[in-house]
């Protein structure tokens, strides 16, 4: 890629997907991340080196006339994921969020928090950037890529709450005919995905590849119903009242 010498290895989170070959980069390499990558010491996994220099919030890096401007937007794919922005390049980076043109992984890409992942498309959106680097897909995303993946990703946030609201799990378990209960709770949840993803497919299929593929199996309403810490508040988005709803309330 370059004939130059390198002198940052910057990871944008800790996932081995992404950075599960820095032990083949020459020795003396500064490898920056945010804080919460020292977690790879307890990994000890020599395919994923350990970061030799970490920020918390913001961190400037500065090579002749090149700046790039590493930002931790807060939780949102993982703990760490970080925003990387090259304003002389109008380009911004931030990975396993925004899947250019493509419905997301499975999970909304196996995400920590589900309203930081939401919250973390208007961060972006804050940036007069250009060209949008998301990984994983064929080709690099713009605002408009993510201005359609925080429509989808809010769309889905509300489908899932008014479902979840409407059908509520003691309902569901009352209409169950016998004495066994502990299956039925995984059942009523892809009940639940279902009716879901009957609303939403027509919607996407003809705006987001692969989404016949991803969205049943992602099983988006159940982590979403997850965003509530407190039994019998429904998930919310930041800034917006609770709603009384089902569903678990494991803090995703």
């Amino acid at each position: 890629m370059t004939d130059k010498p390198i002198r940052y290895l910057i990871y944008s989170h800790e996932h081995t997907d992404q950075f599960g070959v820095t032990s083949l980069f020459p020795p003396g390499i500064k490898i920056v991340a945010q804080e919460t990558a020292v977690m790879l010491k307890r990994r000890k996994d020599p395919r994923r080196l350990v970061p030799t220099v970490t920020f918390r919030d913001h961190l400037t890096i500065t090579l002749g006339d090149q700046k790039l401007e590493l930002i931790y937007p807060g939780l949102n794919h993982q703990a760490g994921n970080i925003m990387i922005w090259a304003p002389l390049q109008k380009t911004l980076m931030l990975v396993d969020v925004v899947y250019p043109g493509y419905m997301p992984y499975k999970n909304l890409g196996i995400v920590e928090d589900v309203p930081g992942y939401i919250q973390v498309h208007r961060k972006i959106l804050g940036y007069e950037f250009a060209t949008f680097v998301g990984g994983h897909v064929d080709r690099l995303g713009d605002r408009k890529d993510v201005e359609t993946s925080l429509a989808f990703a809010t769309q889905l946030f509300n489908v899932a709450n008014r479902i979840l609201t409407k059908t509520t799990f003691p309902a569901y378990l009352a209409s169950q005919p016998g004495p066994e209960k502990w299956d039925l709770h995984n059942e009523c949840e892809h009940t639940l995905v279902e009716e879901c993803a009957a609303e939403l497919s027509p919607m996407w299929e003809g705006r987001l590849k692969d989404t016949p593929t991803l969205l049943v199996p992602q099983e988006y309403a159940k982590r979403l119903s997850s965003s509530s810490t407190t039994p019998g508040t429904a998930a919310k988005l930041p800034g917006e009242p609770a709603t009384w709803a089902c569903g678990n309330s494991d803090g995703f």
